[in-house]
């Protein structure tokens, strides 16, 4: 176990086991702690995404909880949770482009990622207020959820050959929490979506051990120290067209 700020006690990444896929385009590495003991993780067979180009539209590639920790000499409690969830989305399959009203996005371009990263969460926040609110326009539920809408204000999560971008979106049943996502691009017309939330105990709808504010901060830096362990190796071929793409006026 690792020991964070204020006394909270969680996976220690180092030590956990090592999970890679190879994805044709690009082999996949991450690493994959300990589950609760309240959840089952869920984890993919390599067999089970040989013929993704092919076969698959979207695919969960893993999914987990697990939890962190306040240990004190009366005992240990629990005061956040992560959710951890992959999903390698493949466009020339998913109907994903169409639910977005948008034009093809080709993956290996910056400003391609920069544009999936935005409209996702632009049609995702509307989506939502419309549930409860069938009028509100798009400005306002933009507003409400507070999601980013300019490329230069997305979080840059990590830089690999390309840009892994981060947009987030408030979670308003509950006001510490948050909903991110972090776009990694695998090829031209693929992408692992990768869901990576802190969820701070409560209590009676207030925090419990974080702040609002404290409880946002902590799950960004669980968020980044994660994606450190996450690792893409791109083909040859892949190497190549981002080259020619970041060439291209």
């Amino acid at each position: 176990m690792k020991t964070y700020q204020n006394g909270v006690i969680g996976p220690d990444l180092e030590q956990c086991d090592i999970i890679t896929f190879d994805l044709k385009d690009a082999a996949l590495q991450f690493c994959l702690p300990a589950s609760s003991e309240d959840f089952d993780c869920r984890l993919a067979t390599q067999e089970s995404i040989d013929n993704w180009q092919s076969m698959i539209d979207f695919k969960i590639l893993v999914q987990n909880w697990w939890d962190y920790n306040k240990r004190d000499e009366n005992g240990e409690w629990n005061v956040g949770s992560v959710l951890m969830d992959m999903k390698l989305i493949n466009l020339d399959r998913d109907d994903l482009e169409s639910w977005l009203g948008v034009k093809p996005y080709c993956l290996l371009k910056k400003d391609d990622l920069s544009r999936l990263a935005i409209e996702y969460f632009i049609r995702s926040a509307v989506d939502m207020s419309r549930v409860l609110n069938p009028d509100i326009s798009e400005t306002e539920a933009l507003k409400e959820y507070r999601i980013f809408t300019k490329p230069e204000d997305l979080l840059l999560s990590k830089q690999d050959l390309l840009p892994w971008y981060t947009n987030k979106r408030n979670l308003l049943d509950c006001s510490s929490r948050w909903l991110s996502h972090t776009f990694i691009p695998i090829s031209e017309r693929a992408a692992i979506f990768l869901q990576f939330d802190l969820t701070p105990q409560t209590s009676n709808d207030k925090p419990f051990f974080f702040s609002k504010d404290d409880g946002q901060k902590f799950g960004d830096i669980l968020r980044d120290e994660f994606l450190n362990y996450v690792k893409i190796t791109y083909s040859p071929e892949i190497q190549e067209k981002i080259k020619q793409y970041a060439q291209q006026p």
